[in-house]
């Protein structure tokens, strides 16, 4: 008797645990996704996710204003008039072709002739007197003049009855050397030339200046035993009006012009 009890027990214990496992594998069977075999139809397809319907939104109107809109928004949303300005003129293409010309053209002068030039003279003087232009070249930018006493001549520059330039120059009649060395005699030696070349700049001008008719040359030789500390234009008149200067050389306007227009060669490259 006890037998069959323990035997009708095991039974129904081992009916629940089949139970068990039929329950776990339905579940798990619904849970997981059935693959098809190639070729294989599906009798139950599974029913595909649709979209859930958009929300129309209400059109938005320009007029409405924004939530929370105050004097700023009304301004932004409000267009401003455009500022009022001057008209430019109209012009063509060949106004404007002539205008940028001329432009060009005047840039193109300026560079090439700037407001000062001046003339730079080689004079070849003798010791009988006589001065005569040899070379004449027009020279942009100003002319330099030092007030050193650089020697004792001295040459003038005059335009008319005025004195425009003042310079101060060496003997240009003296000549030095040194004695051979089996001479009797050693060091410098003076020797006077008998005729010599000096450089004279005349400011302010050009060779096609009309005032070059007005030009004349003067130069000086200090008298022996005067000395200077500088040599400008009221150093000049004091040496002439203590006679401590003598006239050596003259080009009057008459001669000074013409040998300039005909030694002149063509103005340096600027």
């Amino acid at each position: 008797m006890k037998f069959s009890l323990r035997r009708s027990s095991s039974r129904a214990l081992l009916a629940g645990f089949v139970l068990l496992l039929s329950v776990t594998e339905v579940s798990i069977g619904q849970s997981k996704e059935r693959v098809s075999k190639p070729g294989q139809l599906q009798t139950d397809p599974k029913p595909e996710a649709k979209p859930a319907p958009a929300t129309a939104m209400a059109p938005v109107s320009a007029k409405t204003p924004a939530a929370g809109g105050g004097p700023m928004q009304e301004q932004l949303q409000t267009p401003r008039p455009a500022a009022a300005g001057k008209k430019q003129p109209s012009i063509t293409t060949g106004q404007a072709a002539l205008q940028q010309g001329k432009g060009e053209q005047k840039a193109a002068r300026t560079a090439a002739k700037p407001e000062t030039a001046h003339l730079h003279l080689v004079l070849e003087l003798t010791e009988g007197g006589e001065v005569k232009v040899v070379r004449a070249t027009e020279v942009p930018g100003p002319a330099i003049a030092l007030d050193v006493p650089t020697g004792d001549f001295v040459y003038e520059v005059l335009s008319g009855d005025q004195t425009v330039q003042v310079q101060g120059v060496p003997d240009p009649f003296e000549m030095r050397s040194f004695a051979p060395l089996d001479a009797p005699q050693q060091g410098h030696h003076f020797e006077r030339a008998k005729t010599a070349t000096i450089v004279v700049r005349v400011p302010n001008m050009r060779l096609s200046s009309p005032l070059l008719g007005k030009l004349a040359i003067r130069v000086y030789k200090l008298k022996p035993g005067v000395s200077i500390e500088k040599m400008d234009l009221p150093t000049l008149r004091n040496l002439k009006e203590r006679n401590n200067i003598e006239l050596r050389f003259h080009l009057a306007p008459q001669q000074l012009a013409p040998q300039i227009r005909e030694r002149a060669v063509k103005p340096l490259a600027q």
